[in-house]
C-alpha cells in the first residue's frame, strides 16, 4: 500500500492503514461513518457548519481499500483563565467503524486517529492550541485514558427538573424571550458575556462572545434553539442569556447561560417556565461541578451521570493543575447537543 502525499503508513493487527488529514472531499466517507457510528442524520449543510465555517480539523483512518474506519476532530474554542484567553481545541466526532468493537488490539484506528490530532495541534508552540477538551463517553475515556492518551478531568451531571409546578420568578426579575434577528442580538450577548467573565475570573471558561453564539447556536443546521434574557423590569439590558432547546415533546433542554453564576438559580426558574410554555413536562441540563453547585436547591431529583471530560496529554497542563482548577460546563459547550 503506498500512502497518499501527507498520510503516515502504520500497521494495524497485520494490515497496513493510511492516517492522513481528512479533507474536504472526504465529506461522504465521514458522513457515512458518522451515520453507521451514531446512527443519526447528518448532511452536507452540518459537514460545512462544523468543518467549513467552524474552521474545523480533523483526522482520518483508512484501510487499504480505501474506506474511512476511524475519524477524531478538533474545533477551535478558546478558553478563559484568570482574564486570559488561551487557544483551546475541543474535541468531538471521535468515530470508529463498528466493525472494530470487539477487535482486541491496543493500538487500533481509534489510537491512531487521535494521537495524530493530538500530536499535530497541541501543545507548545509552534502547536496552534495550548490544550484540547471533549465530552466523551464513559468507555471512550477509559479506552483514551488506557492508551496513555488523555486524562479524565471531572464529569458532567446530568440535572433534571419537573416543569410543574414552578414557582415562578421573584418580581425584582423579568424573563423575556430575545431575538436572534433582532439588531440589538450581538450588543446584548456581548453585555451578558461581559457580566459572566467579571464573575468567573478564578474558573476556566469557554468563550461565548457573539460570533462564537451565532456559530454554535444560529448556523448550525440541524437544530433550532431559543434565547430569552433574564432582566431588570425597568431595562431590556440583559443580566443574562439562556440558551433552551424546546422542539423535544418530552423534556426540554437547558444548553447555556451567558451570565453571572449567582444568577442561575434565577434564570432556572425563567428556563422552567419557557419549558413548561413549550409542553415539556421535564427540564434537563447538563452542568460541571461547579454548575451544580450553583443550582443546587433546585433540583427535582438527584443529579445522574452525562458525560466524561478528557484532556488530550499533549495540553500544556498537568494532572495536578486538571484537578485544581474550577471549570465551567454546560451542555452548549459540547458540540453535540
Amino acid at each position: 500500500m503506498t500512502p497518499a502525499a501527507g498520510s503516515l503508513l502504520v500497521s494495524i493487527a497485520g494490515e497496513d492503514y493510511s492516517v492522513r488529514d481528512v479533507a474536504a472531499a472526504d465529506m461522504a466517507a465521514v458522513l457515512d461513518l458518522h451515520a453507521g457510528v451514531f446512527g443519526g442524520k447528518v448532511d452536507a449543510g452540518w459537514f460545512a457548519w462544523k468543518y467549513s465555517a467552524g474552521k474545523g480539523g480533523a483526522v482520518g483512518v483508512w484501510n487499504s481499500a480505501g474506506r474511512l474506519v476511524a475519524h477524531c476532530a478538533g474545533i477551535p474554542r478558546a478558553l478563559l483563565h484568570a482574564g486570559h484567553a488561551v487557544a483551546g481545541l475541543q474535541i468531538g466526532d471521535v468515530m470508529v467503524d463498528p466493525a472494530w468493537r470487539g477487535i482486541m488490539t491496543r493500538r487500533g484506528p481509534f489510537y491512531h486517529a487521535c494521537r495524530q490530532l493530538y500530536s499535530s495541534r497541541i501543545g507548545a508552540a509552534p502547536a496552534p492550541y495550548r490544550i484540547g477538551f471533549g465530552f466523551p463517553s464513559e468507555r471512550h475515556m477509559r479506552l483514551a485514558v488506557a492508551l496513555d492518551l488523555a486524562w479524565q478531568g471531572s464529569s458532567l451531571a446530568a440535572l433534571h427538573w419537573s416543569t410543574s409546578p414552578t414557582r415562578g420568578l421573584a418580581k425584582w426579575w423579568r424573563w423575556s424571550p430575545l431575538d436572534p434577528a433582532a439588531k440589538h442580538f450581538d450588543r446584548a450577548v456581548a453585555q451578558a458575556w461581559q457580566a459572566m467573565t467579571a464573575s468567573l475570573a478564578d474558573a476556566i471558561v469557554g468563550e461565548r462572545d457573539p460570533a462564537y453564539v451565532r456559530w454554535r447556536f444560529l448556523d448550525r443546521p440541524d437544530r433550532r434553539y431559543r434565547f430569552f434574557m433574564l432582566h431588570r423590569p425597568w431595562t431590556r439590558t440583559p443580566a443574562g442569556i439562556a440558551i433552551l432547546y424546546l422542539d423535544d415533546p418530552q423534556a426540554a433542554q437547558w444548553l447555556d447561560w451567558i451570565g453571572p453564576p449567582g444568577l442561575l438559580q434565577a434564570a432556572c426558574e425563567g428556563a422552567l417556565a419557557a419549558a413548561a410554555g413549550s409542553g415539556a413536562q421535564t427540564m434537563t441540563a447538563w452542568a460541571s461541578p461547579m454548575v451544580a453547585e450553583a443550582l443546587q436547591g433546585t433540583l427535582s431529583e438527584p443529579p445522574g451521570f452525562a458525560a466524561c471530560v478528557g484532556i488530550p496529554k499533549n495540553s500544556c497542563i498537568t494532572q495536578d493543575e486538571i484537578g485544581s482548577r474550577r471549570w465551567w460546563w454546560m451542555g452548549g459547550d459540547t458540540d453535540f447537543l
